[in-house]
């Protein structure tokens, strides 16, 4: 999961597909939780869906209640990722997994929803920030190389000595 909301996939399946397997469709607005892959040695990806989506067996969804918002439970999967790899994370495996069992058991601190939503809302406007602050990083790097290049360029034309 490379997006924070999942609006579509490289698959797809039919209703019928779904009423004749053993995948249950989850509903937009739950978070998604990679459980098995070769990420999970460093990083815990979770994403919203965007729409209703069904999974295969790497992924298992939280499907919030109707005093938890998704958006603040996703915000707080990503905020305790580290401590949830730590804890929750299969020993002996081929493959890297999280255990569903301990993952369900990991506690997060939920206030009630206003509050919830209050922080989500700030937690957006800050991390807009981030965002934009890491384009003129990127941007001012593109820069610097670009001065790199042309110093390089004009020294081996010997217009540094001239």
């Amino acid at each position: 999961m490379k997006v924070p909301v999942i609006l579509d996939a490289e698959d797809h399946i039919t209703r019928t597909a779904v009423a004749e397997s053993s995948t249950n469709e989850v509903p937009k607005g739950s978070v998604l939780v990679v459980t098995r892959s070769g990420i999970l040695a460093h990083s815990l990806p979770v994403a919203l869906t965007g729409r209703n989506v069904t999974l295969n067996q790497d992924l298992k969804a939280l499907v919030p209640g109707e005093h938890v918002d998704g958006e603040f439970v996703f915000r707080a999967l990503q905020a305790f990722s580290n401590v949830i790899l730590t804890t929750c994370r299969k020993s002996g495996t081929t493959v890297a997994s999280v255990e569903t069992d301990k993952l369900l058991a990991f506690r997060v601190p939920v206030p009630p929803l206003d509050v919830q939503r209050r922080i989500v809302t700030k937690l957006n406007v800050l991390l807009a920030r981030v965002d934009d602050a890491r384009d003129g990083v990127r941007a001012a790097h593109a820069a610097l190389d670009l001065s790199e290049q042309s110093v390089l360029a004009k020294a081996f034309r010997g217009e540094l000595t001239a």
